[in-house]
């Protein structure tokens, strides 16, 4: 009998003490805003993204910035060091934080185009978590500069000129 009731003690207080623990940390997700997802450059130019990530007032705890991984259609590069300067480590629930995120250089023999790609910022709930956060998508539209169309039309004015000379 002393054994079912020390049994029986037992079992309350651990339930107790599992219904007085906090509950776990959840760091939950972050949201990944581009405040453009579009740039448009010349070749020989470099666009910078700018973004907000927010990490939601429902998370139950910090959730942690701890990388990137990205994908950028070829010959573009993308640069994430502006992610590593300026973001912080981690966001508490409820913050958010705005600032350059990464950089795509356009190479002079880039021919003109559209050009995607995606970033990842990946973490969690702990420093060394490994997770993807957010994603988003962006593209590059690579143009060409102001004097190759400034250029195109005198050639084109200087043609329709000596077609009309070559008539009188």
């Amino acid at each position: 009998m002393q054994s079912k009731l020390t049994l029986a003690l037992m079992t309350l207080a651990l339930a107790a003490g599992l219904l007085s623990a906090p509950p776990p940390a959840y760091a939950g997700t972050v949201s990944l805003t581009l405040t453009s997802s579009m740039e448009f450059g010349a070749p020989g130019s470099t666009e910078t993204f700018d973004a907000t990530v927010s990490a939601p007032g429902t998370n139950s705890a910090d959730v942690f910035l701890n990388s990137d991984s990205f994908t950028m259609s070829f010959p573009l590069t993308l640069d994430d060091t502006d992610f590593f300067f300026n973001f912080p480590l981690f966001l508490s629930p409820g913050q958010s934080f705005t600032d350059a995120l990464f950089t795509v250089s356009i190479p002079a023999s880039a021919f003109s185009g559209y050009y995607t790609g995606f970033f990842d910022i990946v973490g969690g709930a702990t420093n060394s978590s490994s997770s993807v956060l957010a994603s988003a998508p962006f593209t590059v539209v690579v143009t060409p500069e102001p004097s190759s169309f400034l250029l195109f039309g005198a050639g084109i004015a200087s043609l329709v000129a000596a077609i009309k000379l070559r008539r009188t």
